[in-house]
């Protein structure tokens, strides 16, 4: 095959693919015919430099076999990015079900009288849902109203005590993204609100020069907008700059990752211009601090805007066990949810499913249960070792350390289950069709040959995929590449080719 059919490399890709074919003419025997090894075909391609440079691991296995096809350092570890993603899946559908479902709840005590009065108290019982949004407590409260509520005399509390309250992503500590709360590093909450972050959606003011709208989607008293963007003419330049600046009521705090003290204002510093054509409006997704204060707020506003009145308090505390279910909303399934979680490698999603395979041994649920349940899993397949280093669900951490051959093992545990396998692998990235390989190979016959789980963070550039090859033999491949000193884009089109190489061998 062409080593570089399916995309248009720059020249200097192409020349040193070059010295990789030269060492492939050389190491094939010159009276032989038959198509060489898959293996051999894999192995020339560790000749280029690149794995020299960088820190790469590769597990090729036949899943039909069961056979190792092709190895490099497959035992060593490397950090696995969000391709953790796809063994946190497969721990979730086994622990927890492919039909399990998230239950946030509303309950109350005393009595609803005939009048439709609440007289007592109304709790609404945080359970993690990642989806958790303005539509699904509308129907909630849509649902309570149905139920014979017209107005509450007594306190409106929330619990979030499940999880023992809201938490950063344990293991990543980069501080400019403590500091500036970018979308794919939300909180995590048994009260999740808009996957935790503020929507800011910016249009063009009335005439050239004058200050954009900038907008909540939800509204939120914590956040504050410091509007600098000016609206431009049709034809200037666009550019957007935002920082955020968080306000403690007690400024003396440590507000590192492990102290979080009560917020008192988010500011965000927004800078830049927007043409004055602009049809749709900008949004940009910022994470936000106290998430379960996102979420209460919210409620009391949609509430409000059913009508239903409220005279008492409002809080946070946990529901006692004798209370009574009013309404409830379920999330998704977790075969759904992996779906959205695998494709679109959703961090918060990977966090609550870790969160709650830990609420199945203890409450209120912390990661490290989840943890523990991972390598547990891990140990019954034979591949845990310890120098492993598992911090979260998501992959989100420049020190968590996996063996390719950890995952390959994984892949194949889950293509031998006949009730869940089906599940895992359909919850996968199609190559050239959805999710983080839409964009990959692209052209026939290789779109949708392959579906998997990339992974990726500074430096990292990491794919697990199933393939199935032109001549009917499926495989799974894990490529870990570390401390990278070349771009993304050439790591992609190398995993790419081998791929291919996969997909067109025969051994017929």
């Amino acid at each position: 095959m062409n080593i570089l059919s399916n995309s248009v490399p720059e020249s200097w890709l192409w020349h040193r693919f070059l010295s990789v074919m030269v060492v492939f003419s050389i190491v094939l025997p010159l009276h032989a015919h038959a198509e060489p090894s898959l293996e051999r075909k894999l192995n020339t391609y560790t000749q280029h430099p690149f794995f020299k440079e960088s820190d790469v691991g590769i597990q090729v296995v036949n899943l039909t076999t069961k056979e190792e096809v092709f190895a490099y350092r497959a035992d060593d570890h490397f950090i696995p990015a969000s391709v953790m993603k796809s063994l946190t899946a497969a721990v979730a559908l086994q622990e927890l079900g492919p039909e399990y479902r998230f239950s946030t709840q509303i309950r109350y005590t005393g009595e609803i009288t005939k009048e439709g009065v609440l007289k007592g108290n109304l709790y609404v019982v945080g359970a993690g849902d990642p989806y958790m949004n303005g539509e699904a407590i509308w129907k909630m409260i849509r649902n309570m109203k149905v139920a014979g509520v017209r107005s509450i005399q007594g306190g409106i509390y929330f619990d979030d005590s499940r999880y023992n309250g809201a938490s950063y992503i344990p293991g990543w500590g980069k501080e400019v993204d403590l500091a500036n709360g970018p979308s794919y590093f939300p909180m995590r909450s048994a009260l999740n609100f808009n996957t935790n972050n503020v929507a800011i959606l910016v249009k063009p003011g009335s005439s050239v020069g004058s200050k954009a709208d900038i907008q909540l989607e939800y509204p939120f008293s914590l956040v504050e907008i410091d509007n600098q963007v000016k609206t431009a003419g049709a034809s200037v330049r666009s550019w957007m700059e935002i920082e955020r600046e968080v306000i403690y009521e007690d400024q003396s705090l440590d507000t590192s990752m492990e102290v979080i003290g009560d917020v008192k204002k988010i500011v965000y510093h927004m800078k830049g211009r927007i043409p004055i054509n602009t049809a749709n409006p900008w949004i940009y997704y910022r994470s936000i601090l106290e998430p379960e204060v996102f979420f209460q707020e919210n409620f009391m506003e949609i509430l409000k805007e059913h009508g239903i009145g409220h005279r008492g308090k409002v809080g946070f505390q946990s529901f006692p066990e004798v209370s009574v279910l009013l309404a409830q909303h379920r999330s998704e399934p977790v075969r759904i949810l992996i779906s959205d979680m695998n494709k679109y490698s959703r961090n918060l999603t990977a966090e609550m499913l870790l969160l709650e395979i830990a609420s199945q041994v203890k409450l209120p649920a912390d990661t490290i249960d989840g943890v523990e349940v991972v390598e547990a899993y891990l140990t019954r397949l034979g591949v845990l070792t310890d120098q492993s280093v598992i911090y979260n669900g998501s992959g989100l951490s420049p020190t968590m350390q996996l063996q390719p051959s950890q995952i390959t093992a994984v892949m194949l545990d889950m293509h031998d289950n006949p009730f869940l396998g089906p599940e895992y692998k359909v919850s996968m990235s199609v190559a050239g069709r959805d999710g983080t390989l839409r964009k990959r190979l692209t052209m026939e016959p290789y779109t949708a040959r392959a579906r998997g789980k990339t992974g990726s963070i500074n430096g990292v550039y990491c794919v697990a995929v199933y393939i199935d090859a032109l001549d009917g033999q499926r495989y799974a491949m894990v490529f870990f590449s570390n401390k990278l000193k070349r771009r993304y884009s050439f790591v992609r089109d190398l995993q790419n080719q081998m791929i291919q190489e996969i997909i067109d061998h025969s051994d017929l």
